[in-house]
């Protein structure tokens, strides 16, 4: 008899800790999803001026974990104020060359006159056959 009680028991128990565990599914709440968490390149796009924000861009197209890791180190540096924003674009420019990371920023130059802006290769191009 022993054993058939000592097995009623556990079947007992069993049941008992189902039903626990179904209940505390049950009432658990689910976590609300975490906020993603701003990427530092985006962080940083608060603090330049000029064109930094097309090297940025530039520099992500070439190497995204570089420009990250240095967009973080630059962010701490701002906060422990190493660095005095605002960064121009130059100056980001200059610092990606220099971690070898060889961004390209085209760079275009206009001529306006009478009232009239024309790309600088069109306007000598021009001006050499009138002459």
């Amino acid at each position: 008899m022993s054993e058939d009680e000592d097995i009623s028991l556990k079947i007992l128990r069993l049941k008992k800790l189902r039903r626990m565990m179904a209940e505390a599914s049950k009432q658990s709440v689910p976590e609300a999803p975490k906020p993603q968490e701003e990427p530092a390149s985006s962080k940083l796009l608060r603090y330049l001026t000029d064109r930094g924000d097309e090297v940025l861009d530039a520099a992500k197209a070439l190497n995204p974990e570089l420009v990250e890791r240095v967009a973080e180190v630059l962010l701490r540096a701002i906060d422990e104020g190493r660095v005095r924003p605002p960064i121009s674009g130059g100056e980001l420019l200059q610092l990606f060359r220099s971690l070898g990371l060889d961004v390209k920023i085209s760079t275009r130059v206009a001529v306006y006159k009478k009232g009239e802006t024309r790309d600088l290769k069109d306007f000598l191009e021009e001006s050499w056959r009138q002459m």
